[in-house]
């Protein structure tokens, strides 16, 4: 294509006929899309803002270096904001070191807009250098996207500090003066922007934080005027420091704001499950060392003697991989021992009933860790009393404690098709029978193929053989 032919395409760009205007820009973009004197960047002073806008649009999709100075230089001379948001988002689809210090300084832009946009280009270029080798960040651009991120921690605009939040790792916390700093940050921007609270406490709350316990800068938060960052806190809070954060939960259980109650008991639920996994896997691993300390060492092929050891086998490899324990676990439990699954009908039914025995010596002997049931009259008081939410947090509490009424209570949720992933959780954590009626309740339930898949993962978890049946259905399907 000449350059009379280029010409005649720009000015075919600005008939009134979209697809006219189509078929030019894409001839356009074709010929010399890149280029920085090419026909594309060229229209960028086209005084029209709907055609700048599209070739801005178009521009994002060519992703190539030679474009920078030119994008740059159009975001120093245009005015008008809602170019200079696509233009940045130009720089950020480019997504190169280069492109990306060029977004460092519209970090603080005037327009909150350009601010957001610049702080998500950033951070998406972190993002994708995590997932590649070839990407090498210097220091000296980890400094200024730590300071650039800490600033605007400050941003008067919510929705800046939101996306700001959403990349707290680009803040250094090396030593105890960036320490110091983002402390202070973060305090302000909970008081100024307490709706953000769940997502500044998750993301700070990830954080390296040497020399400095942030655990208890969460244990404060719990007891914040906020209700919105005590709710926040206490669900952090209780993921790292399990049953030593059993007082906040007290504490939580009974605020004054249902959004913190809620907080507290999803994140018990939490560590009741990991309660009753741990549980399991403990008298499993009695149950292995005690068969085998039982098993006979020298025996006739065909005796008595080797049955029963088949038989003892096939118990631990199928115990072993249950209640969470998944594929390494299994592996322990059988391959660790010396031991190789038996097989048959009547061996399987005898392991599936030691597998409930187990379990059912758990629950209904009330084996977890004693202090997990301090919180059972609450929980029963909330389920009865509580709100919507309160009531379905509860009952996932004390299902998994073997609550009857709670029990029916998430059935009945389930096939209400409400909070269908929060439910799928409780599946390994119960015993099979309500399982597998969980699980047929939440597949039937499931609309989307995100739940359904989330679901049938849940229930896989466990590593239940007998749940290979349940998935098998969902394949027939």
């Amino acid at each position: 294509v000449q350059l009379p032919d280029e010409a005649l395409l720009a000015e075919l760009f600005n008939d009134p006929a979209p697809l006219i205007r189509e078929i030019s820009l894409e001839a356009l973009k074709r010929i010399g899309g890149t280029r920085v004197d090419g026909p594309l960047v060229k229209m960028l002073k086209d005084p029209d803002p709907n055609v700048k806008a599209a070739v801005l649009k178009h521009l994002a999709e060519v992703k190539s270096e030679s474009l920078i100075l030119p994008i740059t230089e159009f975001i120093r001379n245009e005015s008008d904001m809602d170019l200079i948001v696509h233009a940045v988002r130009c720089l950020r689809e480019i997504g190169s070191l280069r492109a990306t210090q060029e977004m460092f300084p519209l970090t603080d832009h005037t327009s909150w807009r350009v601010r957001a946009e610049a702080v998500e280009g950033v951070n998406k270029f972190f993002d994708d250098a995590s997932h590649s080798s070839s990407t090498k960040i210097t220091a000296s651009v980890k400094n200024l996207a730590s300071a650039s991120f800490l600033n605007r921690l400050d941003d008067e605009d919510g929705f800046v500090v939101g996306k700001v939040a959403e990349g707290l790792q680009r803040i250094r916390t090396s030593d105890k003066e960036q320490q110091t700093a983002l402390l202070a940050a973060l305090d302000r921007a909970l008081v100024r922007h307490p709706e953000l609270a769940m997502v500044i406490v998750t993301n700070a709350s990830h954080l390296d934080w040497p020399n400095y316990d942030f655990n208890g800068k969460l244990r404060d938060y719990c007891r914040h005027e906020s209700s919105a960052i005590r709710a926040a806190a206490i669900s952090q809070l209780v993921p790292v420091e399990n049953e030593r954060a059993f007082e906040e939960v007290r504490t939580t259980l009974t605020d004054q704001e249902s959004m913190v109650r809620v907080a507290s008991m999803n994140a018990l639920a939490l560590e009741i499950h990991r309660i009753v996994l741990d549980t399991t896997k403990r008298e499993v691993q009695e149950l292995a060392a005690s068969m085998q300390k039982a098993e006979p060492t020298s025996v006739d092929d065909d005796s008595e003697a080797e049955k029963s050891a088949k038989g003892k086998s096939t118990v631990l490899g199928f115990i072993g991989g249950l209640f969470g324990a998944a594929t390494s676990a299994r592996e322990d439990y059988g391959s660790s021992s010396g031991l190789s699954a038996g097989s048959g009908p009547d061996a399987a039914q005898h392991t599936a009933q030691q597998a409930d025995e187990v379990f059912a010596n758990i629950i209904q002997g009330r084996k977890l860790s004693p202090e997990i049931y301090q919180f059972e009259e609450v929980l029963k008081q909330h389920l009865q009393n509580g709100s919507a939410d309160e009531k379905l947090a509860a009952a996932r509490c004390l299902a998994m404690l073997g609550d009857p009424d709670a029990m029916n209570f998430v059935m009945l949720s389930a096939k209400s098709g409400i909070n269908l992933q929060s439910l799928a959780m409780l599946l390994p954590a119960i015993p099979w029978n309500e399982r597998v009626e969980l699980f047929r309740a939440l597949m039937q339930s499931g609309v989307s193929s995100e739940d359904r898949a989330h679901v049938a993962e849940q229930l896989a978890v466990s590593s239940d053989p007998r749940g290979t049946e349940e998935l098998w259905d969902i394949f027939a399907d």
